[in-house]
């Protein structure tokens, strides 16, 4: 299964020296924003993703924070490594992405948000013609799903749409 996670951008082989040096100086920088409460980072989450409903945001501020001591009060920050937050440091072309996917056996499960930021990310106009480029490497047989008024982040938006889509891929027969 692939939520959202097959997006790659052409990376003309000049680019390589530029991502490289950007890694490296964001090496020592990376650091989650501290919150004083759940609440205000319940507060960020939905400032960066607005369709995000606040009584969710709560919900997982509580799964998604770790406290922390500062200054003698406790705080909270993204109980997670803030290294996943760097650039990547590869100048791959997207040929060398499909490769791999090329050689994958399995069906797969290519779930899609359809007010997906994709297309910024990956420098394209025509985002459509991008998502059936990607999809052509994936094995044959794979679904596509397209999840309707989601972003990005489906797995916080619509958990239930996505839980139902992905237990329906399981059950399937593929025999």
């Amino acid at each position: 299964m692939n939520v959202e996670g097959f997006a790659v951008r052409d990376n003309p082989p000049d680019r390589a020296p530029e991502k490289a040096r950007k890694w490296i100086e964001e090496l020592e920088g990376k650091r989650f924003q501290v919150f004083p409460n759940l609440k205000s980072f319940a507060e960020r989450l939905v400032k960066t993703n607005p369709r995000l409903p606040m009584e969710r945001a709560l919900f997982l501020s509580k799964y998604l924070t770790k406290t922390i001591k500062q200054g003698g009060k406790s705080k909270v920050v993204m109980a997670a490594d803030p290294l996943h937050k760097l650039s990547d440091p590869y100048a791959l072309p997207k040929e060398y992405h499909y490769s791999f996917w090329e050689k994958i056996q399995a069906q797969c499960l290519l779930v899609y948000a359809d007010q997906s930021e994709m297309n910024v990310w990956v420098q394209t106009d025509d985002l459509s013609k991008q998502l059936q480029e990607w999809r052509s490497h994936f094995p044959k047989e794979s679904k596509w799903v397209t999840i309707s008024d989601c972003g990005h982040m489906v797995h916080h938006e619509k958990p239930e749409a996505l839980a139902c889509e992905i237990l329906k891929f399981m059950s399937e027969d593929r025999s």
